[in-house]
């Protein structure tokens, strides 16, 4: 996903989840409830004030968050590139930082966008997406394309970070309505319950989850975010050291489309459609190979995901050297279409560029030309 600040945030946002995690440091409750005292935090380095530079240009006072223009990605957001939105993430990594440096009128501004980031959230516990927040304050859940899951986890994130080292800074009420919030964000999380192969939703989701029971008293939030961190090192313990070397019998690449009542079809001539609500994303594959062994795409689905696979391998376990480049040769077009619009027919031209494969289609008379995505990796 294309955010602006994205470097920036992402530094504040590793923050969050180091602070979220028991295991690195998130303080647990002495025997009267309270939280033990923590030291105190290191004054603002560098980075931090590069980050609030930034993002204090781009408060707006009138919405009480920070605002800048979107980059559309083609999926979640129904919003047009250029659009002024008021992203719910960068606001909370904000809020965050202006806590971090406590000059005179941060904690206020703080609190303010701390409150109208928590009136964004999905509190219906009836709801689908029950705890989770849109990437805008300004395209509620309900008008986005698909909303985005992993905004349980990253605004939780930041909602434990908030409790854990700046409640003495905000008002009481606001620090229920985050307990609230936090609380809410683990219930989607919970629910959703991603396996280890997203490694960091994984690791984020469980860190939020072990934090939020070390803050609520939870043992079975905390229960349940140790296990799923015990899964992530396991599984990266099985499948070899982080040089690069995995060993796997099974390796594929994803496109996963994850929703309400989504949907899939194979169209024949190598191509896929999966179908959220009045959009679809038709994957042109190509013929690929990894060695000796032909790449096989199929379609899958399971509870609310839908889901075309490029299985470069499937058998006997055996090592995979990622530190250098690899024979693989793989790749698939994509168009984001309406219901309306025609789709791409004329199969792929595939030629090489050196260590490199070109892949150009050739769509329908008038019709915009195709963009080559790169799916992630992944080994079971």
């Amino acid at each position: 996903m294309i955010f602006p600040g994205c470097n920036r945030t992402a530094r504040l946002l590793c923050a969050a989840v180091i602070s979220a995690c028991a295991i690195c440091g998130c303080v647990p409750p002495d025997e009267t409830g309270s939280q033990n005292e923590r030291p105190p935090l290191p004054p603002p380095d560098e980075t931090l004030n590069e980050l609030l530079a930034f993002y204090d240009e781009r408060y707006d006072d009138t919405a009480g968050l920070v605002a800048e223009g979107f980059v559309s990605v083609g999926y979640h957001s129904q919003l047009p590139t250029g659009a002024r939105v008021f992203p719910t993430r960068e606001s909370l990594v904000y809020a965050i930082a202006l806590l971090r440096r406590n000059e005179e009128g941060d904690a206020a501004r703080a609190a303010r966008i701390v409150k109208e980031v928590l009136t964004t959230q999905d509190a219906d516990p009836n709801s689908p997406t029950f705890g989770v927040w849109p990437w805008h304050a300004n395209e509620p859940i309900a008008e986005m394309s698909s909303p985005d899951l992993n905004w349980a986890d990253f605004c939780g994130a930041a909602l434990a970070q908030l409790l854990i080292d700046h409640a003495d800074q905000l008002p009481t009420q606001l620090k229920d309505e985050l307990r609230q919030g936090l609380r809410r964000a683990t219930t989607a999380i919970r629910k959703r319950n991603v396996g280890p192969g997203y490694t960091n939703i994984a690791i984020l989701g469980a860190g939020v989850c072990v934090a939020a029971g070390e803050l609520f008293g939870d043992d079975s939030l905390i229960a349940y975010g140790r296990e799923r961190l015990e899964v992530v090192v396991g599984r990266t313990a099985d499948h070899g050291p982080a040089d690069g070397v995995f060993s796997a019998t099974d390796l594929r690449v994803r496109y996963e489309l994850i929703g309400n009542n989504v949907k899939a079809d194979e169209l024949g001539d190598g191509r896929f459609t999966l179908m959220a609500g009045k959009h679809h994303v038709v994957i042109h594959t190509c013929p690929g190979r990894l060695g000796d062994h032909e790449v096989v795409w199929q379609l899958g689905h399971e509870d609310d995901r839908v889901y075309v696979d490029g299985i470069a391998y499937r058998g006997e376990e055996r090592d995979f050297d990622f530190s250098k480049p690899i024979d693989l040769e793989l790749a698939a077009g994509i168009e984001l279409l309406a219901q309306n619009e025609p789709i791409a027919q004329t199969p792929p031209v595939v030629g090489r560029s050196g260590n490199s494969i070109e892949t150009t289609w050739r769509p329908e008379k008038d019709s915009p030309p195709l963009t080559v995505e790169t799916p992630v990796a992944t080994a079971h």
